[in-house]
């Protein structure tokens, strides 16, 4: 027991705390710089503008990235004879990272580009950590190479296990003694102070105190771990071979039938398996020698996996053919470029040298970053900007740069509308739709004019209902609920108001109101869905009342679950006829027949989506009962599924009114 808590003892923590504080200085600064920025966004967060939260929110992101370069240019450094000041002066290198990444990161976090730039920004960096040490030396001895992969491997296990049975452990002493003692306390804030604690101070400087150090990168020290061979021996390998399996058989499937060859996931399934595969091949090394099955796996895994790469290109070049290139392709043909290169190397070359797999990854992840008109963010954009083009032409919607909107729906296909709506959809996720605004400049002029018209009324509106109020009961301020409190008088709020500024339209309206403009529509809800939800009216405050019921003698409401109540109201499938029954007798019976021809073919077939109240309001059996709905599930007719009863029941999940004479 005196051995398993060693690594707690004070003798031992002071020590890992003095060698990482002398190898790792600028990365323990980076850790309590984030770590205070956290602490400033959760008790801070009233008195810091939507602005600064973003840009402190860019800084963390930006210091987590800046923290594992700082990590990888020691680790670069420490195999060299440096001094370390001059290891230290190395440090000048990440800081000027962070400088460029930060500028570089858009303020928009929301962007689809800025969610790649960051992955692959921190995919190549946590690649690059992998041969950090051997940057002098790109042939290390090959069980050396082994041995620091593994452990590095095995650091990055252990930290996330680490961070989270520590986080686990202390919510669960937080939340017992709030269970207990009824403290008067913050706990929200309390789990989230202990939240950055755990994660963002003491598991990092943990993860320091287990990196390898110069004695590791130079020699062979591996220990073999009893639970780690058995992994590999009985667990990784057979699934690889399960795996291979199964990618095989799909193989044989699609050449027996060439009509349905191949789906596209396909791609997808290759690299992933084959990343797997690969990280197997590097841990499994070690047992080569000594396990036969092992030793034949890494023989025939590299041959056996370039058919599957073939396989994937050309599932990929379909998808291309169809669609052209989007991110998500564009990625699939740079890995599967990549898993080819591997694969060969591994199957030509005599050393087989393990290194090579992050080195290749890293440059790899770096060019198709960095390359001009090429990289990852410019050329799936460009082509997809120019195929909505096409289509704009096509559909002569754009007619000598000029946009000029459709007069219906029907003026073009089905297929042709879905193309051009996806194509607007995919373009407005960069750069906050900026190319999209200027193919359609017109139309966005008057989004933005409408838009900033009626963000302007709203203001005026809630600021008039406040002042209104002012000699009324006075109510406390709380940002995040400032839109409920206009039924009372609160200064703050009313400062806040008329010192608010107009912001752009989201990526989503933009979308919705140009779509709305020129006429094009996805469809793909007449596919995949049995139904389409709407509310009666463009207006979503509009109401129906005050109700004419002069000639009626009772009105019956009804909520969107109660058609499941028996006692109530009962729908006959068969018949399209509702039933509405009081103390078990039937009071009122009507067909449904010809409300749902009506709302079928408004808004099926003319694809009207914005439905008025006098829409769906239906005078039934000559006046006897009027049917006001507030809002309703609208059936797909060309939804077909044998003994599916929902897919006929026209009134689910509806509220609505029933005026009787």
């Amino acid at each position: 027991m005196k051995n398993i808590f060693k690594i707690f003892s004070s003798e031992n923590l002071k020590k890992n705390l003095i060698n990482i504080c002398e190898r790792f200085p600028i990365s323990i600064i980076i850790i309590f710089i984030t770590a205070s920025l956290f602490f400033t966004q959760l008790h801070y967060s009233n008195s810091i503008s939507d602005f600064y939260k973003e840009r402190i929110f860019i800084v963390i992101l930006s210091l987590i990235m800046t923290f594992v370069f700082s990590i990888w240019t020691y680790l670069s450094t420490e195999t060299s004879n440096f001094s370390r000041i001059k290891r230290n002066l190395f440090q000048i290198i990440p800081i000027w990272f962070w400088i460029i990444f930060y500028n570089t990161f858009s303020f928009d976090i929301n962007d689809f580009e800025n969610f790649v730039f960051f992955f692959l920004s921190f995919s190549w960096i946590i690649a690059f950590l992998f041969f950090a040490p051997y940057l002098k030396n790109f042939n290390p001895k090959q069980l050396v190479f082994y041995t620091y992969f593994y452990n590095i491997s095995v650091l990055i296990l252990l930290t996330f296990i680490f961070a989270w049975l520590l986080f686990g452990l202390g919510a669960i002493w937080i939340m017992a003694t709030d269970a207990l003692f009824d403290l008067n306390i913050a706990w929200e804030k309390t789990y989230w102070n202990w939240a950055i604690l755990s994660l963002s101070i003491v598991t990092p400087i943990f993860a320091l105190t287990q990196i390898p150090d110069k004695k590791n990168f130079l020699e062979n020290n591996f220990k073999q771990n009893a639970f780690f061979s058995f992994l590999i021996k009985f667990v990784v390998i057979p699934f690889v071979f399960l795996y291979f399996f199964i990618l095989y058989a799909y193989t044989i499937k699609v050449l027996s039938n060439f009509s349905n060859w191949p789906k596209w996931e396909v791609s997808w399934l290759v690299i992933w398996f084959s990343i797997f595969w690969y990280l197997a091949y590097i841990f499994s090394y070690i047992f080569e020698e000594k396990n036969k099955l092992i030793k034949n796996f890494r023989k025939i895994f590299p041959l056996a996996v370039i058919p599957q790469i073939f396989m994937l290109f050309y599932a990929i070049y379909l998808r291309i053919n169809q669609y052209d290139i989007t991110i998500n392709r564009y990625f699939i043909v740079v890995f599967g470029l990549w898993l080819l290169i591997i694969s060969l190397y591994f199957v030509i070359s005599k050393k087989k040298k393990l290194i090579f797999l992050p080195v290749t990854l890293t440059l790899f992840i770096i060019i198709i970053s960095i390359i001009p008109k090429y990289n990852v963010y410019n050329f799936p954009e460009e082509r997809q900007l120019k195929r909505l083009e096409n289509n704009l032409e096509k559909a002569k919607i754009l007619q000598n740069n000029k946009i000029i909107p459709l007069k219906n729906y029907s003026d073009i296909s089905q297929s042709l509308s879905k193309n051009i709506y996806s194509g607007i959809e995919y373009s407005c996720n960069f750069n906050n739709c900026e190319k999209i605004k200027k193919l359609f400049p017109k139309i966005y002029k008057e989004i933005l004019e409408k838009d900033k018209k009626d963000w302007e009324e709203n203001i005026k509106k809630q600021i008039k209902q406040i002042e209104k109020n002012k000699n009324k009961k006075k109510c406390k301020y709380k940002k995040y609920y400032k839109y409920q409190i206009n039924d009372c008088y609160n200064k703050k709020y009313l400062k806040s108001l008329r010192e608010e500024k107009y912001k752009e339209p989201y990526k989503w309206e933009i979308i919705s109101w140009i779509v709305k403009k020129i006429k094009v529509e996805k469809y793909s809800y007449k596919v995949n869905i049995n139904r389409k939800y709407i509310n009666f009216s463009k207006n979503y405050n509009q109401d129906f009342f005050p109700i004419n019921i002069k000639w009626y003698s009772k009105i019956y409401k009804f909520s969107q679950y109660i058609q499941w109540d028996k006692k109530y109201v009962e729908y006959d499938v068969d018949k399209e006829e509702i039933i509405i029954k009081e103390d078990k007798k039937i009071i009122v019976k009507f067909s449904t027949k010809e409300i749902s021809k009506k709302l079928l073919k408004k808004f099926w077939k003319d694809n009207n989506h914005n439905l008025e109240k006098k829409d769906l309001i239906f005078e039934l059996e000559s006046g006897k009962y009027k049917l006001y709905f507030n809002n309703i599930a609208i059936i797909n007719p060309e939804y077909k599924k044998e003994n599916d009863e929902n897919s006929r029941f026209f009134w689910k999940n509806t509220s609505w009114f029933l005026l009787v004479k």
